[in-house]
């Protein structure tokens, strides 16, 4: 009788706090969620990496247009699939 009350106890304990973990888990996601719609809605993107120079593979076209530098990937393409500059 007494071990079957501490394994209620713990069955209890362990619920609750794997419940509380959780609420914690989802509020956390929300906020995250709700910061970077609003950090996108102003400009500032995950994505977005300041200008450095970015390791090209020799057979891999590269848009020509300056603010763009877009690598394609795609067979056989001539021009840019972001801005439509001709590919080098």
């Amino acid at each position: 009788m007494h071990g079957e009350s501490l394994l209620i106890i713990f069955v209890l304990l362990f619920g609750c706090a794997a419940f509380l973990f959780g609420v914690i888990y989802l509020i956390g996601r929300t906020i995250g969620w709700l910061v970077s719609g609003l950090a996108n809605l102003f400009g500032f993107r995950r994505d977005r990496l300041p200008d450095m120079a970015k390791p090209v593979a020799s057979n891999e076209p590269v848009c020509t247009r300056e603010g763009c530098g877009r690598i394609e990937r795609r067979r056989g393409a001539r021009y840019c699939g972001h801005c439509g500059a001709p590919l080098a």
